[in-house]
């Protein structure tokens, strides 16, 4: 029997509170999204905060009913058939319907390898929360357990992983990131249970989707209702503590980003963190080295657009993948995949375009090799070879569709896809039908194999500061790696204050040395340093890793980082508001400073009155750089704000004036 997808109880205004670096908690509130998203032909329009409509034009797909359809296991794609599924050179390899992994609807989906036993887990979202199911022998996949949304049932969840722990957002109100130790998984020896969180964290509530830079330990947030529905930036590198960490509102609403260490063309900003969004109208690409003062470099948009949805660096950070979730309806035209170039962050270039061979919207993408994966809804699974992808050419090489009834523009079917477990499986999420394990006869080329690793820390940093660096080492297979060990060597005139493995054990000196043990093929392991230093000058850390391979030869790789000690001058520079700004009320409203050199927090204070008079907003907020305020009251043509630090209160400075206005009654 057919069950319907919850609707999303959002009539409640719920106060949270941000977790702070130090453990303080700043109040802001979650107001409800309301009924904004009323989609015209498959145009956003603009909301009554004048912002297109968050949801991408997909509220559609609620009224949907999930299918009952039937679990599979080890069906050929033969005459263009697997299973009464429509395919081309993509075999399935099970087909897991949600009533099996703890019902509702189908939404976002991720991968974790576990580094000791090699066991490949697929992470699947559901409206009612996120299933761990093995699928290490992907025909005879398992259901190991659930763990259930944190408050009320979304279509909307989003799953990504770090250092062996699975990070969890959802569109419910007040949800916050759960945080779940995937390590847990190996203990379950009487399948299906339901699992608790390992921690949470609230800075925020409502998210519409996550990022995780695995080679720096930070999560980003977007859609949430700080930061203005930008950048909300998580200090992940203790994964079961997570902590508040910067904020980026200057071009409002961001709906998917990727952030990596840039290693492309682009020399200016080689070595920097950096964050790919897709920003409904625009590509927008922000430096996020500085997660308290983090730098736009580009804002651009393009003809042809209906909104921005989500995009995916090719390995080389060349090219700039993206789907547009709304140009198939609005324009007619084939599901269209955007070719950015992005060989010059400050102002990346629409290179070419590729039309697929369906109508069909496209949803996620992401890139393995020379092989791009997309989640095209009624479409399901399409696999572009990018080898010409220089040429502007991009060709399909298979394909699975889990919507057969028909390949129209609207939204069921594949929400997402991951491609990157070693074994070569990809797992697809299926909207109303069930997680779909499959097996694509081309594999991705022009991909790393073997051991690698990266080191990343502060680019600049004060003395008077902790430094910490995180040493990512992978094994990009084929085969598993034993005695696995890294050796890092803080600069000359550093101190060592911790050293932590997320797996095996660490020793200190003169340097820091930890033996990790085993990495099974296409698993990761981390290995964080904190110090403290001496100077203000460059300082250059190292890091080796080495390992022997199965066929008992050694292996051995290196990486460095370069930080800039700088001791800055005590200054307070206040970014938002500023002329121009409208604060609204009923929503969150972003203030947003850069405080350094200063040790405390910041007083926050609103005047309706051109300075007349000023009421508190915090009398202590975080030093995280922004504070979000909830609108109330009266509207105001000059209203002004000012930040003081306490420790120094001489160290104010107050916004130009802005006006604050009461949205109509809807």
């Amino acid at each position: 029997m057919s069950q319907t997808i919850p609707t999303i109880a959002l009539g409640l205004a719920l106060t949270v509170a941000l977790a702070g670096a130090r453990g303080s908690r700043v109040p802001f509130t979650d107001p409800p999204l309301g009924a904004h998203c009323n989609c015209a032909g498959g145009v956003c329009p603009l909301d009554a905060y004048g912002r297109r409509c968050s949801c991408g034009c997909s509220r559609a797909a609620d009224a949907q009913s999930v299918q009952a359809v039937a679990a599979e296991t080890d069906v050929p794609c033969a005459g263009g058939i697997a299973a009464g599924y429509p395919c081309g050179d993509v075999d399935l390899s099970a087909l897991v319907p949600h009533a099996d992994i703890g019902g509702g609807s189908g939404n976002d989906v991720w991968g974790w390898t576990d580094p000791v036993t090699g066991r490949e887990y697929a992470l699947v979202g559901r409206s009612t929360g996120t299933a761990f199911v093995d699928i290490s022998t992907p025909t005879r996949p398992v259901y190991i357990g659930n763990l259930p949304t944190k408050t009320a049932e979304s279509i909307w969840r989003g799953i990504k992983v770090y250092a062996d722990h699975a990070f969890i957002v959802s569109e419910a109100a007040n949800h916050g990131m759960q945080v779940f130790d995937l390590r847990r998984l190996r203990s379950v020896t009487t399948p299906p249970v339901t699992l608790a969180e390992t921690a949470h964290y609230s800075g925020f509530g409502s998210t519409h989707t996550l990022a995780v830079n695995s080679q720096t330990g930070f999560a980003y947030a977007t859609g949430t209702r700080t930061c203005e529905g930008g950048l909300h930036a998580v200090d992940v590198r203790t994964p079961a503590a997570p902590r508040t960490a910067g904020c980026f509102s200057l071009d409002g609403y961001s709906h998917e980003t990727q952030c990596v260490i840039y290693e492309g063309p682009d020399a200016l900003y080689r070595g920097r963190e950096v964050c790919f969004s897709s920003n409904e109208d625009t590509l927008t690409i922000v430096d996020a080295g500085d997660k308290h003062e983090m730098v736009q470099l580009s804002r651009t948009g393009y003809g042809g657009s209906a909104y921005t949805h989500q995009g995916w660096l090719t390995g080389d950070h060349r090219f700039f993948l993206v789907n547009d979730e709304g140009d198939e309806r609005a324009f007619r035209h084939p599901t269209r995949t955007w070719i950015w170039d992005v060989s010059d962050l400050d102002a990346p270039v629409i290179a070419s375009h590729y039309d697929g061979p369906t109508p069909a919207t496209d949803h996620n993408l992401f890139i393995r090799g020379d092989l791009v994966y997309e989640a095209n809804y009624r479409s399901g699974l399409r696999v572009l070879d990018a080898s010409d992808l220089a040429q502007g050419v991009l060709r399909e090489v298979g394909f699975f569709d889990v919507y057969p009834a028909d390949d129209a523009a609207e939204y069921n079917g594949a929400w997402s896809v991951y491609p990157f477990f070693a074994s070569g499986s990809v797992a697809v999420n299926g909207i109303e039908q069930g997680l779909f394990v499959l097996n694509p006869r081309t594999r991705p080329r022009l991909q790393a194999t073997g051991l690698t690793m990266s080191l990343s820390g502060p680019a600049a940093a004060s003395p008077d500061e902790d430094w910490v660096y995180v040493a990512r080492v992978a094994n990009e297979g084929p085969g598993a790696l034993a005695d696995v060990r890294v050796m890092e060597q803080p600069p000359s005139g550093a101190r060592l204050v911790a050293a932590r493995a997320s797996q095996g054990q660490c020793s200190t000196g003169a340097a820091v040395a930890c033996e990790l043990g085993s990495l099974a093929a296409g698993a990761e392991a981390f290995v964080t340093v904190t110090i403290r230093t001496d100077g203000e000058r460059d300082f250059i850390s190292t890091a080796i890793a080495a390992a022997r391979g199965s066929d008992g030869a050694s292996r051995e790789v290196s990486a460095r980082a370069v930080t800039r000690g700088l001791r800055d001058a005590p200054a307070l520079t206040l970014h938002r508001p500023g002329a121009g700004t409208t604060f609204r009320t009923g929503r969150n409203n972003t203030v947003q400073w850069t405080l350094r050199g200063v040790t405390g927090g910041v007083s926050v204070e609103l005047s309706r009155d051109d300075g007349g008079t000023w009421a508190t907003l915090a009398e202590d907020a975080e030093n995280v750089g922004f504070y979000d305020w909830t609108g109330t009251g009266a509207a105001a043509t000059r209203a002004r704000v000012r930040v003081t630090s306490l420790a120094r209160p001489e160290l104010t400075r107050t916004s130009a004036a802005f006006s604050i206005a009461v949205p109509p009654a809807r």
